[in-house]
């Protein structure tokens, strides 16, 4: 994974506010990651690379199988749900027919982090950068959520933009988790905070500060949800003839649905972080 600079409109970058672009890699489908794998919460923007132009139809689509189309479409409609543009980029190695020899090796993180105990590790506070030598006489170096933080710190102390990312699969540490992301996020975008606006649709489900509340008749019974919009829930309670209440402090930026089983009430709302 490789953390770079965004440069900014010179005297301009520090008073506006910071991006994220992560790198997605078209072919990630073949090794299990997909636009589910994304948190958009964690960017602002999304570079999917690579696409070609169907010479029939106009269309985008994978140079790959239909299932990269497939997953750009839904990278989108997902990318859009949340405020993240996407960024296109067309050709590429494979797409652009071009013949090339020799790479710098990586790994994603989480096979870097089942490697640490046999290596000699190192750290360099001149660069703050791990570092380290493997047992066959290689030479490893690597960010992890401390490097990332740091980096994000430097680069918001002197008025860069941002950061790009190179590229979101290596940092997917399975379970949702993607520690590195998570860590460049909370410095560059800040700490998502409770500020929702609603569209309410049915009745019974209300905002109250920095709560949904489903109010329930006596003796009813009945569930309160909060879901993403891959339908992942994040919070639920249940009860009968009282109030139920869900808390939005600590949800993370996006559009989340508040859901009941008591018929269609439907609350939209959009939780925000502060100069995003």
């Amino acid at each position: 994974m490789i953390l770079s600079l965004l440069l900014g409109v010179a005297g301009a970058a520090a008073s506006q506010p910071q991006k994220i672009v992560g790198y997605y890699p078209s072919w990630g489908i073949y090794q299990g990651f997909t636009w589910k794998q994304v948190d958009y919460t964690q960017v602002t923007h999304v570079a999917w690379s690579f696409a070609m132009v169907d010479s029939s139809t106009g269309a985008l689509i994978g140079p790959g199988d239909r299932r990269e189309s497939d997953d750009l479409d839904s990278l989108v409609k997902a990318a859009h749900a949340h405020g993240v543009k996407v960024l296109v980029s067309l050709g590429g190695a494979t797409g652009s027919g071009a013949t090339y020899s020799g790479s710098a090796t990586y790994s994603d993180y989480r096979s870097i982090v089942a490697d640490l105990p046999t290596w000699m590790r190192h750290w360099d506070d001149t660069a703050k950068a791990n570092w380290a030598t493997t047992p066959d006489g290689g030479y490893v170096t690597w960010d992890d959520p401390r490097t990332a933080a740091m980096k994000a710190r430097w680069a918001k102390e002197n008025g860069y933009a941002g950061a790009i990312v190179w590229e979101l699969s290596q940092d997917h540490a399975g379970g949702g988790n993607h520690p590195i992301m998570d860590s460049l996020a909370k410095v560059l975008l800040g700490d998502p905070v409770a500020v929702a606006s609603r569209v309410p649709k049915g009745d019974g489900i209300r905002q109250a500060g920095g709560e949904v509340v489903l109010d329930l008749a006596d003796g009813e019974s009945g569930t309160l949800e909060l879901v993403d919009p891959l339908g992942r829930v994040l919070r639920s309670t249940n009860g009968r003839g009282a109030a139920l209440r869900i808390g939005l402090d600590g949800i993370r930026p996006g559009v989340v649905l508040a859901r009941t089983d008591r018929g269609p009430r439907t609350m939209v709302l959009v939780v925000g972080v502060p100069s995003r």
